[in-house]
């Protein structure tokens, strides 16, 4: 998030969205998750959750796992993709790594 203020945009607009095991609070997790990114909770959508009885991971986070992503992101794709293929191309990254 802070990669996408400093280089692509200083006001984003970002959603979220939360992933749960079916015994986790939602609420409580959705509360975690604005704290710890800055977020309001309109900005979620709606939060996967995992059914029981897939029988593996017992372990489950407490808060689930968030993934952001930015509205309306096509321009900071390809500005994005744009800049990797300059540096790239420039510093010869590509093909030393690519194996090409």
């Amino acid at each position: 998030m802070r990669w996408v203020e400093a280089y692509l945009d200083p006001s984003p607009s970002f959603r979220a969205a939360v992933w749960l095991h079916a015994d986790n609070d939602e609420p409580a997790a959705r509360r975690f998750w604005c704290n710890e990114l800055g977020l309001d909770i309109g900005d979620f959508t709606k939060s996967y959750i995992k059914p029981d009885g897939t029988g593996h991971r017992k372990n489950h986070l407490a808060a689930g796992v968030c993934r952001v992503s930015v509205r309306r992101s096509a321009d900071f794709w390809i500005t994005t993709m744009t800049w990797c293929r300059h540096l790239s191309d420039t510093m010869g990254l590509l093909a030393s790594h690519s194996g090409r």
